[in-house]
């Protein structure tokens, strides 16, 4: 650990949250003292910063390795495709969150502040290498997330929700917590790299001490991701909660979930074989929890489950730098067909009023546009050719196939499941395309829509065809984020 800090330098690292930060300062003062247009004011702040922050972070040096802050903050190759990828995520379900907002008339200049915070807290949590940085960074993500779960306060789904969501959230925080004092009990230090180091060199990695305290740390991450025995809530928050939040639990707090497990994987012999089981176990729920389900938002909800079990199985290959390419390219794809299908169910159910999956019939007949930017994400999430789902796919079941034989049912598994979701995703697409057309949808779609989230669904589309057609420029891409090894240091 570093026994002097360099002020300057250790700012410049954590520029973009820098900037996230003085606009959050800035959008409260706005909020206090305008009078007029606050909200605007607020969102084009806001979507200024999430766009100046993605833009340091995507053109940084992929060779930057540099600890600041006494060894509390770390940003590497990791951390940078994490911390692109929060902040891409953020700035597109920025866009498509004004129209819903509209729903509600206070508040909206507090929302996008919120969510800011909820960026700002993934941000530090990804670059986060001491347990002290690392609990602080989670419960300022948990704080932000309440508050937007429950935005609607007026509605009782929503508050609701959100007291789910929070009671929940304290509990598995207090596990984390329990289970990091273990660790510190053992090493005596939060550094993570020198607790790593110490768990190796005395043959802790084993001890029934060290196993529990890594299942706690587990149940916590597990929490924020939707993994399997933590997702029951999952459905319940997407379905009380408005669709851009919905969007935004789907992708920010989960890249930072699965960031932060990672960076925990090394602590502990059991944790391939828990994710093995684990990862199983999310794949098969989501799916099967997904085919007969009706609700729109529900199912997307299901959907992502099933998702972060897939992503999830690619990290039982993660002993190399190598087989990390996977799961990252995996994510990336991730990004823009979850984003994608959001924003033409934020597109349909703002517009329509609708929320069913059965009210989609005949929608391809009155909006072409967005029905066909819907289907070829939907056909990407289950994995179909001319889609970066079908290489996200191919690649993940190639690194566990190679991974060894004790892999090979894990193989079994998540090919028979990508078969599987092929029928629940092309059951919407049947909706759009065959079913006769729904009059009610037909009266409402005269509704003006957003136009902002039509550009994000066909910038989506159109990166999910790209990928699908040259993989190779966007594993290339990937590739230079996830040539390290799994380590910490």
């Amino acid at each position: 650990m570093p026994n002097n800090i360099n002020l300057v330098n250790d700012l410049f690292m954590i520029l973009p949250q820098v900037i996230l930060l003085l606009t959050i300062f800035v959008n409260i003062f706005v909020i206090s003292f305008a009078k007029q247009e606050k909200s605007f004011v607020v969102y084009l702040s806001s979507l200024f910063a999430l766009a100046v922050a993605s833009f340091l972070y995507i053109f940084s040096a992929v060779s930057v390795n540099y600890s600041a802050f006494f060894g509390a903050l770390q940003l590497n190759k990791f951390a940078l495709f994490f911390s692109i990828l929060i902040c891409v995520s953020a700035f597109g379900v920025l866009l498509i969150s004004k129209k819903t907002l509209k729903l509600c008339k206070k508040f909206q200049a507090e929302f996008y502040s919120m969510m800011l915070c909820a960026v700002l807290g993934s941000l530090f949590l990804v670059q986060a290498s001491d347990l002290v940085s690392v609990f602080v960074s989670l419960e300022f993500l948990s704080i932000s997330t309440y508050f937007l779960i429950g935005y609607f306060k007026d509605e009782r789904i929503s508050v609701e929700s959100s007291l789910k969501y929070f009671v929940t959230s304290c509990l598995v925080s207090a596990i984390m917590l329990y289970g990091f004092s273990f660790l510190y009990g053992v090493t005596s230090t939060t550094n993570m790299s020198q607790i790593l180091n110490i768990l190796i060199n005395q043959h802790f990695l084993m001890t029934p001490l060290n196993v529990f305290a890594f299942i706690l740390i587990f149940a916590a991450i597990a929490f924020k991701t939707s993994i399997f025995p933590f997702h029951m809530w999952t459905s319940d928050v997407y379905k009380g909660a408005p669709v851009t939040i919905a969007a935004f639990l789907s992708l920010v707090p989960k890249f930072a979930g699965f960031a932060l497990l990672l960076k925990f994987l090394p602590f502990s012999i059991v944790s391939v074989f828990l994710i093995y089981i684990v990862s199983i176990a999310t794949i098969s729920i989501g799916n099967l929890l997904a085919i007969r389900e009706n609700d729109l938002k529900k199912f997307m909800a299901y959907s992502t489950i099933a998702q972060a079990g897939f992503i999830l199985s690619a990290f039982c290959a993660y002993k190399n730098a190598f087989n990390l390419s996977p799961a990252f390219f995996y994510m990336l794809i991730y990004l823009f067909m979850n984003l994608g299908a959001w924003c033409a169910v934020e597109i349909f159910i703002n517009k329509t009023g609708f929320s069913k999956i059965d009210d989609f019939s005949g929608f391809a007949y009155v909006n072409p546009p967005v029905a066909l930017g819907f289907a070829v994400c939907l056909l990407s999430l289950a994995g179909l050719p001319i889609t970066g789902g079908f290489w996200a796919k191919f690649y993940l079941l190639k690194s566990i196939f190679f991974a060894g034989e004790i892999f090979w049912l894990l193989f079994v598994v998540v090919l028979l499941n990508t078969i599987l979701g092929v029928f629940y995703y092309v059951k919407i697409i049947k909706a759009m395309y065959v079913k006769p057309i729904n009059k009610a949808v037909i009266k409402q779609s005269i509704m003006p829509f957003s136009t902002l989230s039509s550009l994000i669904l066909l910038i989506c589309s159109v990166f999910v065809l790209y990928s699908g057609f040259f993989p190779q420029n966007v594993k290339n891409f990937v590739d230079k984020y996830a040539e390290i090894t799994y380590s910490i240091e």
